[in-house]
């Protein structure tokens, strides 16, 4: 295998301030490369590492795609960058969108558009995957949706989605056909086109961070087991423990190949007991919130990223530690005060437990422990309305 060549690296990461940057912005820095972030404000983690070279302030550059792309190609032009990468939803359907123009100027590890937008879009990922009889929920698109189609095909109860977003924001389950065709149009006006989907037992849900080299060769899969979500009923997952099961990673690695996936993907997949097979639910087109399981479990991914982006052979990282536990620990307390006594007994790992060897908090860790306090201000920020705050506050001094 050829060697990477360990010369300094300029890179800039477009999305500083999220979960899945700080691994690899330690990873980059720790071995001798210049890492540049973009973060929206100075209330995140990214903003509060020390393994930034260099931190962007842009605030609303996102909102506007044509103002970013013009905004970024006058960036690349003017600073030398090797290395751009997209973290998020936005930023990576950007970057493959304009690949062609951005590629004049940087390295990118992203698939074609026309690869990308499959992935991006819940509908079209459903529709690639029953075309290639690849296992996932039965999905009905639900624009202009005949509901005598889903009495006759679909058992309920039903699931309903938007076909972009992340998390399980806009994710609904009926029971009955009756509250669904109440609900409906309802809930397209609030979040947009849906699909609808049958109802797959959620009780054993697991998320894949997945790397594949230029041929869409699978060279990680690291399986990653939810054992505990806010809500608690199924959201987002606060606790994360990493897993083999070569059955989820054959599902992966067949799935990204036939799409033609290069670089990072996130796949969420539940494991349906009624028939004993992984169903894909949705791919993530961009590295995950949880990579820095991965990398704990023995998977330096910046590494694979580096080998692809500058057109080495990407090493071969299937092998990775298990029993990695990884906890968002807001989310964690959130999930602590949602649920019954019971279940602060039951759950494994147990809540209780936070300093082990094979424990690790999603935004902090001793090395760069600030992190936790801009994760922490951001969450505030997100959730209250700091200047109303500041007003009643300057009221009563």
């Amino acid at each position: 295998m050829q060697v990477l060549n360990r010369k300094e690296k300029k890179i800039l990461i477009l999305d500083g301030g999220s979960s899945q940057a700080l691994p690899l912005m330690r990873a980059f820095c720790k071995s001798g490369h210049h890492v540049t972030i973009m973060i929206p404000h100075r209330m995140c983690s990214g903003f509060f590492s020390r393994y930034a070279n260099r931190k962007i302030l842009h605030k609303k550059l996102w909102r506007d795609e044509k103002n970013a792309v013009q905004w970024l190609n006058n960036y690349l032009n003017k600073n030398k960058t090797d290395l751009v990468l997209g973290l998020s939803d936005k930023t990576a359907r950007i970057l493959s969108a304009n690949k062609s123009i951005l590629e004049k100027h940087t390295k990118l590890i992203v698939p074609q558009y026309s690869v990308f937008s499959i992935a991006a879009d819940k509908l079209k990922t459903m529709r690639f995957c029953m075309e290639n009889r690849l296992p996932c929920p039965y999905t009905v698109d639900g624009k202009n949706i005949d509901f005598g189609i889903i009495e006759n095909k679909l058992k309920f109860p039903v699931i309903i989605k938007p076909t972009f977003g992340v998390g399980a924001k806009g994710v609904f389950r009926y029971n009955k056909l009756e509250s669904l065709k109440r609900d409906f149009n309802f809930k397209e006006k609030t979040y947009g086109h849906l699909i609808i989907q049958e109802y797959i037992p959620n009780e054993e849900q697991y998320t894949v961070e997945a790397f594949c080299d230029n041929n869409s060769v699978l060279k990680a899969c690291v399986v990653v087991s939810k054992i505990r979500y806010y809500p608690v009923s199924g959201g987002t997952s606060s606790c994360n423990v990493s897993v083999k099961m070569p059955e989820i990673e054959k599902v992966t690695a067949d799935f990204l190949k036939k799409l033609g996936w290069i670089g990072s993907a996130n796949l969420d997949i539940i494991y349906d007991r009624r028939d004993n097979i992984p169903r894909i639910i949705e791919i993530n087109p961009r590295t995950g919130a949880m990579i820095k399981i991965a990398f704990e479990s023995g998977v330096n991914i910046a590494d694979l990223t580096l080998q692809l982006a500058f057109n080495e052979e990407v090493s071969d990282k299937l092998e990775y530690a298990e029993n990695i536990v990884l906890r968002n620990m807001a989310l964690e307390l959130f999930w602590f005060f949602s649920s019954p006594f019971k279940r602060w007994v039951s759950s494994k790992p147990s809540f209780f437990v936070f300093f082990k060897k094979n424990i690790f908090f999603e935004n902090a860790r001793f090395d760069d422990p600030l992190t936790g306090i801009g994760y922490v201000l951001g969450l505030i920020k997100k959730y209250s309305n700091i200047k109303g705050f500041k007003r009643k506050i300057a009221t009563r001094i």
